[in-house]
């Protein structure tokens, strides 16, 4: 029998100031596992250290911003100094800036690809190296269902993700030997999309897209992660799980946002 027990381990989660990151985070460390909390905002990263402390969770915190090029491997270090060792990663930080492709700037192309594939990219690297010798780890890396079925809007977020799905399979296929699997969760619908306050999804028929009638939540990703982090799933890697009440399964096409206006150039 399998013992599925995570108490002991220890894991890095980028992003986890807040949303899914945060609930990850907290669930990870309600299951035994001593948790690095990583985010921009350092107020919100003393709550969340806070918050897990007082329900007997291990945590520490370590401001970071992914979107420089050196924040990845600065935040690796950092992470690696105080674990010593990493047994499961979460790469979950995202950002998307909603604007037509022909109006995404060299800056905000740059932004969006470090925090959305470089940090994954990065962290992965590092965290792989403290797993290889200990011949154990677990990488689960956050994509989007706009990585198979696009978003208007948001090339870059989209295509990132694509690139993160490509990276799962790669660190799956060269990682493998070690006892270290690599997985991507893909979620669908799930309200509020990184880096925006605003559900660009409010106008969508739940109803008539997503064959089990609702919406995602954040908890509902977070099972998945946490599934895919135990030793039960030790058998599953190299797989993009969509996480989304069924709506890829589905030949219709949603309903998509407003397009942008015809560019005037």
């Amino acid at each position: 029998m399998t013992d599925n027990s995570l108490d002991g381990d220890r894991a890095l989660v980028t992003g986890s100031t807040k949303g899914l990151g945060e609930i990850i985070a907290k669930r990870l460390a309600g299951e035994g596992v001593w948790v690095v909390v990583t985010g921009r905002d350092r107020q919100n990263l003393d709550r969340v250290v806070e918050e897990i402390r007082q329900s007997g969770g291990r945590a520490d915190g370590v401001p970071a911003d992914l979107s420089i090029p050196w924040g990845a491997g600065r935040l690796a270090r950092q992470s690696t100094d105080i674990l010593g060792h990493h047994d499961i990663l979460v790469n979950n930080a995202g950002m998307s800036i909603r604007e037509p492709v022909w109006e995404v700037s060299e800056e905000n192309l740059d932004y969006q690809l470090n925090v959305d594939f470089r940090s994954y990219f990065v962290l992965a690297q590092a965290a792989c190296r403290t797993m290889i010798p200990r011949r154990k780890g677990r990488i689960v890396n956050i994509s989007t269902n706009g990585a198979f079925q696009a978003h208007p809007m948001t090339a870059v977020y989209d295509s990132s993700k694509g690139a993160v799905e490509s990276l799962t399979r790669c660190l799956a296929t060269e990682l493998g030997r070690f006892n270290i699997a690599a997985n991507a969760v893909s979620p669908g619908y799930v309200p509020f999309r990184p880096g925006s306050e605003e559900d660009i999804y409010s106008h969508v028929p739940v109803d008539e897209t997503i064959p089990l009638g609702r919406a995602g939540t954040a908890d509902d990703v977070a099972a998945m992660v946490l599934f895919l982090c135990r030793p039960e799933s030790g058998w599953i890697s190299g797989q993009v799980i969509s996480v989304d009440g069924g709506r890829l399964a589905r030949l219709a096409v949603p309903p998509q946002p407003e397009q942008p206006p015809e560019p005037k150039f």
